[in-house]
């Protein structure tokens, strides 16, 4: 395979892979906003076990300020998310909150002389669980959970005093577990339901496609048709239909053979693709036309 080559398939999959994120995002939007709330509701009350637990007021009032701001930010999201219609800046925001909430759950393990281990472990595995559930690219789910899990390694030995080493191992090991269980099954539905979608779109390529011209086929142009003859009624607009067939197709086949007429079909369609526009569709009603 050309360079070219290797350059277009790479392209063509880069576009598939963008028109499968932003159809799931399209599906999956309104229960992303939900679940977002639904966060935003957890963290709020995650604050009693903090004031409770947490000896240092001016801590508390740090953490209060932190939570509250952190919750008005997703409850605000929760809302724009439901008017989002592109997935790039959708996945740049929800990666960017989901370390935002890491960081503030590991801010706030910090805070307290002598946690339960175990019991924040959990916490933990339940931040990836939220992280693993709402829509994103797998990549960045792991890396927020990456970031989530090492960072919990690292405050639990620099800033925490751990009473029993045996507890944090325990529960580190589960937090590691959790972690690659959720990666694993998050990476295998993604890559799943992506060949779903490529299948889906190879087959509705094939069905609206004409084999020889690589044009729309009558099914298609008929469907563009209706589309384009309703909203330029309505918009009160110009709309061109333009019917064409190839003289002496006949004489060509019979002179030279039928692969010689394809070839002329072929180079035709191409010749009259290049010259429209890509809101404009070419098909082959059939034979020659």
């Amino acid at each position: 395979m050309s360079k070219t080559e290797n350059l277009k398939s790479n392209a063509s999959s880069l576009d598939e892979q963008a028109s499968f994120f932003n159809q799931k995002m399209s599906v999956y939007r309104k229960p992303t906003s939900l679940l977002v709330i639904l966060a935003g509701i957890i963290n709020l009350l995650l604050l009693i076990p903090d004031l409770a637990l947490i000896g240092s007021t001016s801590s508390k009032i740090g953490i209060i300020i932190i939570r509250v701001v952190f919750s008005i930010a997703l409850f605000f999201l929760s809302y724009k998310f439901l008017h989002v219609t592109n997935f790039k800046p959708f996945s740049i925001v929800v990666t960017i909150s989901e370390a935002l909430g890491t960081t503030i759950f590991l801010f706030v393990f910090c805070q307290y002389s002598h946690p339960d281990i175990l019991i924040q472990s959990l916490g933990l595995i339940t931040l990836f669980l939220v992280i693993f559930l709402i829509p994103n690219r797998w990549l960045n789910m792991l890396l927020v959970a990456l970031f989530g899990a090492f960072g919990f390694l690292i405050c639990a030995l620099l800033f925490v005093k751990l009473e029993n080493t045996e507890d944090f191992m325990a529960g580190f090991s589960y937090v590691l577990i959790a972690l690659l269980l959720c990666a694993i099954a998050a990476k295998n539905s993604e890559k799943h339901q992506l060949q779903e979608h490529m299948a889906k779109n190879e087959l509705e390529h094939i069905s609206t496609t004409d084999f020889l011209t690589k044009t729309a086929n009558r099914f298609k142009i008929k469907e563009e048709a209706e589309k384009w003859i309703t909203f330029c009624r309505r918009q009160d607009m110009p709309l061109s239909i333009v019917f064409a067939d190839i003289d002496n197709m006949k004489a060509i086949n019979d002179q030279y053979g039928h692969a010689a007429g394809d070839f002329v079909l072929m180079s035709f369609a191409s010749l009259i693709q290049k010259q429209l526009r890509a809101s404009d569709t070419l098909a082959r009603w059939g034979g020659d036309e």
